[in-house]
């Protein structure tokens, strides 16, 4: 559904109502524009009493599936979380009924393409806001959306005028046709083989958002990644690449180099800024930088406002996020670390950063069908110790971690407590599970939120 369309008194089924506040801004959109709602959803009207709350006389089928809500429905709204191969679904697609998610309905409501879509495993959230960040430095109307908390149709009444960035996860592109005039492509890793066949699988439902380009529309992809890199030869937009080394002088793009960030474009090199003078560390932030550089670049902000929002950026929430220095320890919170790459990512950060501190890392949660033999690549660290929360991941992870821990922990609670009776001054706290948050927590944004309020409890 490419075009506007009208919803007015039109039946809807939302499937999917979740409890990460994109299924209720849906709700209310829908409500707002006279459809008809009917909601269903796998989770019991008490586990989603949080988000039902919200909405009085709101009709739905809960803890269950009716097809007979199938039956009812004019247009199926389906929430990204919700896989593609879903029952209900499938019985839609049977009776030919339309499947429409939120970003489609967003992008037909503005009727424009976005400025930027932001996709990747990794680094999505950091490299959309940081290139937010850079836009308002020029614009004085930018909403940044999506994947990162900020539903997309919160957005309808001002996106028009304003520059829009997206950060989308593959579920989110494959729900949909997104037409970005620049699209990044941050990093890819193994994830979500719950959800997909195999890795091959995964990477067409991102790189699909490329084929929706053409000519005049720009693609900013991660050099040091040859998967991502090999997408440059079947694409038709224009390319920038970014690494973390020196790029050929006959590619375009953002790379660090010694100690400073750099630009080329058409074999001029243009220095942005030192490394020295950004506030984000490990080799991830400078990848999202360098990213967030070719976006700029190809929008014609000029240099001097990209190095100054550049080295002024903060950072994001809970993103290897520094929470509290407390009689001598650092504690991080690195709750989005929902797969074992992440985690290896903030423990080689967290080492070169602080390279004769104990690092105590609070691990393990709910499987994702991933592989955990990649610790076994880590070097023995006599420096670190494991605190395992309880989850169906949290054994295999353990398997192959290569770090001293005692037992497995029941609740976040006990694991901040022995980490901290553990610990000494100079010594690192840091969340950073590796896995997803299933099972003990409503989502990795409350076990997040869980971890801040034990640490800030400590005395």
């Amino acid at each position: 559904m490419d075009e506007p369309f009208s919803l007015k008194k039109k039946k809807v089924l939302l499937v999917g109502l979740g409890l990460h506040g994109g299924g209720a801004s849906v709700l209310r959109y829908l409500l707002k524009k006279g459809a008809y709602v009917r909601v269903t959803d796998a989770k019991t009207r008490k586990e989603l009493f949080s988000t039902l709350k919200q909405f009085i006389g709101v009709h739905g089928t809960f803890g269950k599936n009716d097809p007979k809500d199938v039956a009812w429905a004019d247009i199926i709204v389906k929430n990204p979380g919700v896989p593609t191969d879903h029952a209900l679904l499938r019985l839609a697609r049977a009776k030919r009924k339309p499947i429409v998610s939120d970003v489609s309905l967003f992008q037909s409501t503005i009727a424009k393409k976005f400025d930027c879509v932001v996709t990747g495993t990794r680094g999505k959230t950091t490299t959309a806001s940081l290139i937010g960040y850079m836009l308002r430095g020029r614009f004085s109307k930018v909403f940044v959306g999506g994947n990162n908390r900020v539903p997309v149709l919160s957005a309808v009444d001002t996106a028009k005028k304003s520059k829009v960035i997206l950060e989308l996860s593959s579920f989110q592109i494959e729900d949909t046709n997104p037409r970005s005039h620049i699209a990044v492509f941050t990093t890819f890793f193994p994830d979500h083989l719950n959800r997909y066949k195999s890795l091959k699988f995964y990477f067409e439902a991102k790189a699909k958002l490329f084929f929706q380009q053409d000519k005049s529309d720009v693609a900013v992809l991660n050099y040091d990644d040859q998967h991502i890199r090999g997408l440059s030869k079947h694409i038709k937009s224009q390319i920038y690449f970014f690494s973390l080394h020196k790029l050929p002088s006959k590619v375009c793009g953002a790379y660090v180099y010694k100690k400073f960030f750099y630009i080329q474009d058409g074999g001029k090199i243009k220095r942005v800024a030192r490394i020295e003078d950004v506030k984000l560390f490990g080799l991830h932030n400078f990848q999202n930088m360098c990213a967030a550089i070719c976006v700029s670049y190809a929008l014609n902000l000029p240099l001097s406002l990209i190095r100054r929002r550049l080295c002024l950026f903060q950072g994001v929430k809970y993103r290897l996020q520094e929470i509290r220095r407390l009689q001598g320890r650092i504690f991080f919170n690195d709750t989005t670390a929902t797969s074992p790459d992440a985690l290896l990512a903030a423990y080689r950060t967290l080492r070169e950063r602080f390279p004769s501190s104990t690092l105590r890392i609070l691990v393990g949660g709910a499987d994702k069908k991933l592989d955990y033999s990649i610790f076994k690549k880590m070097h023995a660290d006599h420096l670190v110790r494991i605190y395992p929360l309880k989850g169906t991941a949290t054994s295999r992870l353990l398997r192959s971690i290569p770090f001293e821990h005692t037992s497995v922990y029941t609740s976040l609670q006990a694991a901040v407590a022995c980490a901290w009776k553990e610990s000494s001054p100079k010594d690192i706290i840091a969340l950073s599970p590796g896995a997803a948050s299933f099972g003990m927590f409503m989502h990795e944004f409350d076990r997040g939120e869980q971890f801040n309020v034990l640490v800030k409890k400590l005395r």
